[in-house]
């Protein structure tokens, strides 16, 4: 059975429609649930305005679900509890879920709320968009911070999920545009021991002895990745930039559909040696989480060829595994599967590497693991 899941960012226009509409004092979960009852759902509050324009024009139907996001105050969770109760009478499958760190201590809600929320909207997505198969996400952007928002609806534009939102002076809903947004993959993959290590969120210790040893061999930060971290408490992280730029390279890896390239018999033999040892099983997975990474053409695109070698070379930077390849007929062809770290690479390279030496080879099919 298919399924819609619409997810809803709560603000508290449901409570303040309620006071401005002759609710005195502290309004009950009773109260809210009653006057969203009774009154136009155009009137009652953002959040039941666009969500009647979806209903009527059948983007949501009963049956469907309808998670409710709302911030880490008491008002936020009235209104959202009061939304979800509602419309579960009305036939849908509803949530109601805090979002922590999402308040009105400007810090908190800069520094872990908005994170928070962008790894709420990426899971979700992730657990419910499953398009092959009719199910499909949408994401409700009227209500709650003006911030929850605009990351909702760049979550939307990295992860092609229709955005929904109506303004209270609005006739009609509004579907927003496609966001010309793209993300330097190739820049994410230079730099993604940084961001794997930031997602761990380290001490300021820890991320300074990171550094040290990250920084041996290359330069140091550049200001647009310095840019996406944020330290606090003793701690080091991504902000919620950096967390959903991180989450959309790792999802434009998990979506690729071809998985498949070619090895050499040096490459195929050099990948299966690999499994002797608990070391080169770590070896191994390092390899095959960089043939995945050559997968995506902006990735692949970066890689250049060397002295004495008209092939090409990937990583670059502080890697020690080096992968030695070309390209033929949109089909990636794997020559050699190196190391700094044994000199492996230095040694092929000092002996020349060249494409007519491998032509002539069978390379044997190879679906890297995603």
């Amino acid at each position: 059975m298919t399924m819609s899941t619409g997810i809803c960012t709560v603000g508290t226009s449901l409570l303040s429609n309620w006071r401005r509409n002759g609710g005195d004092g502290e309004a009950t979960q009773d109260e809210l649930r009653a006057f969203i009852n009774k009154e136009d759902p155009v009137q009652a509050c953002a959040e039941s305005n666009t969500l009647h324009r979806l209903i009527s024009d059948k983007v949501l139907r009963p049956g469907d679900r309808l998670i409710f996001l709302h911030s880490a105050t008491p008002d936020g969770r009235l209104c959202s509890e009061a939304l979800s109760y509602h419309y579960r009478a009305h036939g849908y499958s509803t949530e109601s879920r805090e979002i922590t760190g999402l308040s009105y201590r400007h810090r908190e809600f800069a520094n872990q709320g908005l994170r928070a929320l962008v790894d709420t909207l990426v899971e979700l997505i992730e657990e419910y968009d499953d398009r092959k198969n009719g199910n499909r996400v949408i994401l409700v952007a009227t209500g709650g911070f003006k911030a929850e928002i605009a990351y909702a609806t760049i979550v939307g534009a990295l992860f092609n999920v229709s955005v929904y939102y109506v303004h209270e002076l609005f006739d009609g809903l509004v579907k927003m545009p496609p966001l010309p947004i793209s993300v330097d993959y190739g820049s994410i993959v230079e730099y993604e021991e940084l961001f794997e290590k930031l997602d761990e969120m380290p001490s300021q210790r820890e991320w300074r002895e990171f550094l040290a040893d990250w920084r041996s061999g290359r330069g140091g930060v550049p200001a647009e990745i310095r840019s996406l971290i944020i330290e606090q408490d003793g701690l080091v992280c991504l902000s919620a930039a950096g967390d959903l730029i991180h989450r959309a390279f790792r999802d434009r890896l998990s979506q690729i559909v071809d998985r498949q390239l070619y090895l050499s018999p040096q490459a195929y033999r050099t990948l299966t040696e690999l499994q002797d040892s608990h070391k080169h099983q770590i070896e191994r997975r390092r390899v095959e989480k960089r043939l995945a990474e050559l997968l995506i053409p902006e990735v692949r695109a970066r890689a250049k060829s060397k002295i004495n070698s008209d092939l090409r070379v990937y990583p670059w930077g502080g890697r020690p595994e080096r992968i030695i390849f070309y390209e033929d007929e949109d089909k990636l062809y794997i020559c050699e599967i190196t190391s700094h770290e044994d000199g492996s690479y230095e040694r092929v390279l000092a002996g020349g590497a060249w494409r007519r030496d491998y032509e002539g080879l069978h390379f044997i099919p190879y679906e890297v693991p995603v």
